[in-house]
């Protein structure tokens, strides 16, 4: 228990909970990269009704305790992305945090899990204290995705990730993820870019329609997509198995991979997709989901 003024300070056990959903980069531009080391991007993010678990109430120390799927890959309380977002209150609060994360998001994946859980993370703690969230500055500090992952709704990213726009009127994309249980550290794809100054987005489209959309995306790029097919050649072999289900608009690989995803007209034309994938490829992981829409 902590002391304060020779007393104990009473710990309210308040338990809030909420889903750090998975991030997915319809469309990723690398425009330049600056002096510093950091790449100037153009991304059109989607989040996913799929996600990880979280719930978090003050404590008289830190803890994490992980379940799901990919709880042997999480580092522990003093190591990861949760941990640096909630050190942002440290001056606000003197008591820790109990964290329990029931991680279904596949790790270093182009998912976005470790951002997105860090940010429901910093909102769950910044209500529960009842003081303001983060500068986004203080968020880039946590992670470069982070600020997007604070609002789980589609938006336009640039900048290094600090410059967010959100989308409204921007229709649910009824999609499938497939990752081939392949870890695949971003730093790395980053640093085998052969090019790292390209072109910028299209013109956007007048309306976001679905069709409008799906003709917009397919239009644009995924600018790691080579890197890390050189790094994790099983991507190749993982968007070419999307691509020949039935009814694939469009496939493509999300953030620095190797997680792909595919998107289809309707939910349940995704659903029959992932079935069969994960029918010919057990050894994949396959999820069928879609993005929200604001």
């Amino acid at each position: 228990m902590k002391k304060q003024n020779g007393g104990a300070v009473q710990i309210k056990r308040i338990h809030l909970h909420g889903v750090a959903h998975a991030k997915v980069n319809l469309a990723l531009h690398i425009i330049r990269k600056q002096d510093n080391g950091y790449h100037e991007i153009q991304s059109l993010v989607a989040f996913t009704q799929f996600g990880d678990e979280i719930s978090l109430c003050l404590n008289e120390e830190s803890t994490l305790h992980i379940t799901g799927t990919f709880k042997d890959l999480i580092p522990g309380i003093h190591n990861n992305l949760i941990s640096k977002g909630l050190h942002l209150f440290s001056s606000r609060s003197e008591s820790g945090f109990a964290v329990k994360l029931e991680k279904q998001i596949p790790v270093c994946a182009g998912l976005g899990g470790g951002s997105s859980d860090a940010a429901k993370a910093i909102q769950l703690a910044s209500k529960l204290l009842a003081c303001p969230l983060p500068t986004t500055q203080q968020l880039v500090s946590v992670g470069a995705d982070v600020p997007v992952c604070m609002s789980s709704l589609p938006c336009l990213v640039s900048g290094i990730g600090d410059k967010i726009k959100p989308i409204t009127n921007i229709p649910a994309l009824p999609l499938i993820l497939v990752n081939p249980y392949i870890n695949l550290a971003t730093g790395p794809v980053f640093q085998r870019l052969a090019t790292v100054n390209n072109s910028k987005f299209s013109l956007l489209p007048n309306s976001w329609s679905f069709n409008e959309l799906i003709s917009w995306l397919k239009c644009q790029r995924n600018d790691l997509e080579e890197s890390a097919f050189r790094l994790c050649p099983t991507i190749k072999d993982v968007l070419r198995a999307i691509k020949h289900t039935q009814g694939c608009l469009m496939a493509r690989m999300t953030g620095s991979g190797p997680t792909c995803y595919g998107i289809y007209e309707t939910n349940d034309i995704a659903v029959q997709a992932a079935h069969i994938l994960s029918e010919n490829h057990p050894g994949w992981w396959v999820r069928a989901t879609h993005t929200l829409s604001a």
